[in-house]
């Protein structure tokens, strides 16, 4: 992997150490450990990071629904108004260091792959008893001997498969950074036909490091398999089976779910902002989580702002308000427009005309295949003329469950004091410190950046890393141009 990749990677995770548990109490479910999804992130007017998050959600029903923001996650392109990507598959992880004894985790019906890994420091010994469907029943650590044997002979590509066919299994660490606690099950050929719980031991061992599985599924599978689970009162599976029991909406694939109840706590848009004469001429509101059920809105200047009636009756939780061209003509500087649903605002900024900005992006590889963007940005004549300073912004994005992270990760290529380019985090609410570049009297409303992003292409793709691009002109409004680039794109 290319060092910018790495230095784009690391310090994603946020130390949190876990209590131990009693030796061999009862075995701890994975899922019962609460997931918080990041709805949308971005940066406001004012240029601050900022997130909207669903609610911490327990239990493996709650946590992985196919529908709402979990369906998103789980790659469901229905509910892409409900969060910021499509991701597909699903994923958990405990950062810091986790010292559970014994523990679960869920695979459901559908599953095409999973791993349970963790990390360890070389020559550290650890081994787990693992089963399938039941309690381990080895409780003896192995000797010094067997443990070499067991190291020299594993083979994680055969230990899913084994446990299948009903072995108990010994896993051990093999001195090399990771360990595999479940062997790699690769099912694209023949998904899981029902979900199992896979049962973990600990032999030999105090404590390991961001233990997290992954998985991904056939999705049509997965919501069949999802409707006729039983799940118990704390949102795990029971092991018994029905028939369509988890009634509410139907999910692609057949079935019905209930995504888990929750209150408003707060109404988002689909955009911070809207330009007259610019390609964007509408905004979504919806309710904070995606769960609850939003009250009726209004807005603050409803001859600037009117609803699409149709699209609101139809959908009453995501309803849609259109610019007005004809009152939008009559603008000479930025309006702020407030939406209210009940007890809940949100702002919307609507620039007069001059103010859209129009962007292209190249995409540029050189002879070890890192990959630059060469973007061309023209600002609106009236955001030209307006005057004063331009910074720029770049963000790369690793989406929520591409390593094993339960929230979207962002990072920013920055300028240091050395005037180098580096990926960094934003630490304080200082967006500034994360500048890309910074003009101070741009001469031409046209720039063209070359932004060096560091890594190739065929490193970020497993982590389906996207870059995203903005800018604040003099007038202090942000202008957020979204994805530039995507990873896992053809491009």
């Amino acid at each position: 992997m290319m060092f910018g990749l790495k230095r784009f990677v690391r310090g994603a995770c946020v130390l949190l150490s876990l209590l131990a548990t009693s030796a061999y109490a009862q075995f701890i479910s994975l899922h019962q450990f609460p997931i918080t999804y990041v709805k949308s992130s971005g940066l406001d007017a004012q240029g601050n990071l900022f997130t909207v998050n669903s609610d911490p959600l327990l239990g493996f029903k709650n946590q992985f629904a196919p529908t709402g923001v979990s369906g998103c996650v789980l790659g469901y392109p229905e509910y892409r108004s409900q969060c910021q990507s499509v991701t597909g598959g699903l994923g958990f992880n405990f950062s810091g260091y986790s010292q559970f004894r014994e523990f679960k985790a869920y695979i459901p019906a559908g599953t095409t792959f999973f791993s349970l890994t963790g990390n360890l420091p070389q020559n550290t010994s650890y081994a787990v008893a693992v089963r399938l469907g039941a309690t381990p029943a080895r409780v003896a650590a192995p000797t010094a001997a067997e443990y070499e044997t067991l190291r020299s002979s594993q083979n994680t590509s055969t230990a899913f498969s084994r446990l299948q066919a009903g072995e108990e299994l010994v896993m051990v660490h093999n001195y090399g950074g990771n360990i595999s606690l479940s062997g790699e099950a690769r099912l694209t050929g023949a998904p899981l036909t029902e979900g199992r719980w896979i049962y973990f031991r600990v032999l030999t061992g105090e404590s390991i490091y961001l233990l997290g599985g992954i998985y991904e599924i056939n999705r049509d599978a997965y919501a069949t398999g999802y409707a006729n689970t039983v799940f118990g009162a704390d949102g795990d599976p029971t092991g018994g089976t029905c028939t369509n029991c988890n009634t509410g909406t139907t999910p692609p694939g057949g079935g019905t779910t209930t995504p888990p109840a929750s209150g408003l706590t707060g109404v988002s848009l689909s955009a911070s902002s809207l330009s007259v004469g610019a390609s964007a001429t509408s905004v979504t509101v919806s309710p904070v989580p995606a769960t609850a059920t939003l009250p009726s809105c209004t807005v603050s200047n409803s001859t600037l702002l009117q609803q699409d009636t149709l699209i609101s009756a139809l959908n009453p939780n995501a309803p849609v308000w259109r610019l007005n061209a004809t009152a939008g003509a009559a603008l000479t500087s930025p309006t702020t427009v407030v939406f209210t649903c009940g007890s809940y605002t949100a702002n919307l900024v609507v620039n007069p005309a001059g103010f859209a900005s129009s962007l292209t992006t190249q995409v540029e590889t050189d002879a070890n295949g890192l990959v630059s963007l060469r973007v061309n940005l023209t600002r609106g004549q009236a955001e030209f003329v307006a005057g004063g300073p331009v910074e720029y912004w770049v963000a790369g994005l690793i989406p929520v469950n591409a390593m094993f992270f339960t929230t979207d990760q962002w990072f920013f290529l920055a300028s240091n004091a050395s005037n180098a380019l580096g990926w960094t985090q934003l630490t304080l609410p200082n967006p500034s410190s994360v500048v890309f570049k910074r003009v101070a009297a741009p001469s031409s409303a046209s720039e063209t950046l070359l932004i060096p992003l560091g890594f190739s292409k065929a490193d970020a793709a497993p982590f389906r890393i996207q870059i995203h691009f903005g800018y604040r002109s003099g007038t202090g409004n942000f202008n957020n141009k979204g994805i530039i680039w995507d990873s896992t794109a053809s491009n």
